[in-house]
């Protein structure tokens, strides 16, 4: 209640209800007591059983290519790569490679001023161990998964084996048994141009098409045209009773990127390289834990993909700055990367939290929630149209670096037999983050949720410098070699 004695709304996240929960527990409020002051777990998940699980993989390739010279100012590259892996029915993964380099010449004997490359790849991606391993534990006899939804004995947790009065969903994993290897066909066509001086610019067009993408589906989900009728419909399903959680390699990823850079070297003293990309990528599955909002229905999977980044741009550079200081920056900065926005329940019973909303029709409609990324409906009727996947923006990102670095010699070095040891020392200060931008991560995409929309994490950059958007931090470093 507020002051006035009146009962006021209080937010409860998923921390908020866990404590309520341990509160009114140890106060000795039944179940039904602690759900209607706002506590009590909507889902429960046991596993019991042997944790030991063991597997013996096999990964193997083959690989041939050459390059020919056919002119001075054109080569043509081709490859070939076998590649077999236990542990999933395709064993004719075979991949061609091929490219081509040519330099138009002008006047003759007059060094080419650019180089047009063209080239274009089939690849494949691996089916892990760890996602085979995990069928290995949870086939429902080594180890047993349950789910169990809406139960009120919580702090207590009984036996695996004292479940049975609270009808448990047992979940079961498996691959399944038409599994291929992901593909992906990627066909490149770019200019590289040499300007004036030692300085190189490319611009490159990318296109990449992925094929048999892994995903994750629960096969035996409660039917829908059962669900509507006045069964149960957390029992009837297509197979056995329960969940049966099985990676498919059905995805599709569609990518187009524009990339251009510029590399200079002015000399020992200064060197910059620069890259900007424009890129938009689709896709129906975002990896091997992607589980649509619809087990009967992937027609609206298709959207943005988790890896869709309009807009990325990156600097590093070297120069020589006074007193023999070597200065180095490092610049990473991109647009927002998507994220899903869901429900936060399971209005479909298929144990699965990614139910997505519809676009409002109806604003004085109860339960629609308003947000800056729109008006969405969490209870949508027949014919409202479901939300894309991964529909919201995460903010931008933006991190500045800078290294600088001075090195002392010692010793000298004279004639044969007469040399004298050289010894050097380096010293440097790496300053990671140097403006201390605050970069958020992915929001709380949960519409249930009153974070949502919110960044309750810090986000990550990308690249061989992978390092947390937050915090400044400076590290020392002292090389003496000899």
């Amino acid at each position: 209640m507020d002051f006035t004695g009146n009962p006021s709304s209080v937010p409860i996240t998923s921390l908020e209800r866990y404590r309520r929960t341990l509160v009114f527990s140890q106060r000795g409020l039944s179940g039904s007591a602690i759900r209607a002051l706002g506590g009590g777990a909507s889902q429960f998940l046991l596993a019991g059983g042997n944790p030991a699980a063991s597997l013996h993989q096999t990964d193997a390739g083959l690989f041939a290519e050459d390059t020919w010279r056919i002119r001075s100012n054109l080569s043509l590259g081709i490859g070939l790569r076998y590649e077999v892996q236990n542990h999933i029915a395709d064993w004719m993964d075979l991949a061609p490679r091929v490219s081509l380099a040519w330099a138009p010449v002008g006047r003759p004997r007059q060094e080419p001023r650019f180089v047009i490359r063209l080239g274009s790849g089939l690849f494949y991606d691996r089916f892990s161990e760890n996602l085979t391993l995990q069928t290995v534990r949870f086939n429902g006899s080594t180890q047993q998964q349950v789910i169990i939804k809406d139960r009120n004995f919580f702090p207590q947790v009984p036996a695996l084996a004292d479940l049975g009065p609270f009808h448990p969903i047992q979940t079961i994993h498996q691959s399944d048994a038409h599994l291929r290897s992901p593909e992906i066909i990627q066909n490149a066509a770019g200019l590289e141009f040499q300007l004036p001086g030692k300085n190189i610019l490319s611009v490159t067009y990318l296109n990449t098409r992925g094929m048999h993408l892994l995903r994750s589906r629960n096969i035996n989900a409660p039917v829908p045209a059962i669900r509507s009728s006045k069964l149960d419909s957390f029992k009837v399903r297509p197979l056995a009773p329960g969940n049966i959680y099985t990676y498919e390699s059905e995805g599709i990823l569609n990518q187009n990127q524009i990339l251009a850079k510029i590399e200079s070297r002015v000399g020992p003293e200064f060197s910059v390289f620069a890259q900007y990309t424009y890129s938009q990528a689709f896709s129906n599955t975002d990896g091997p834990g992607s589980f649509p909002a619809n087990q009967y229905d992937l027609s609206t999977e298709y959207g943005r993909s988790g890896t869709d980044v309009r807009h990325r741009f990156f600097l590093s550079g070297t120069a020589k700055g006074p007193f023999g200081i070597r200065l180095s920056p490092f610049l990473i900065a991109r647009s927002g990367l998507p994220f899903n926005i869901t429900t936060g329940r399971d209005a479909n019973g298929d144990s699965l939290f990614t139910d997505r909303p519809a676009f409002a029709t109806n604003l004085s409609k109860p339960g629609v929630v308003v947000t800056r990324f729109g008006a969405f409906d969490p209870n949508p009727t027949a014919g409202q149209f479901v939300i894309p996947r991964n529909f919201g923006n995460a903010p931008a990102y933006l991190t500045l670096s800078l290294r600088l670095s001075r090195e002392f010699s010692f010793g000298r070095l004279t004639m044969p037999l007469e040399t004298e040891r050289s010894y050097k020392l380096r010293l440097s200060v790496s300053a990671r983050n140097l403006l201390n931008t605050v970069n958020p991560g992915l929001p709380v995409g949960n519409l249930g949720s009153p974070l949502f929309g919110l960044s309750n994490s810090i986000a990550y950059s990308s690249g061989p410098d992978r390092q947390s958007g937050n915090n400044r931090s400076f590290d020392f470093q002292a090389l003496f070699t000899f």
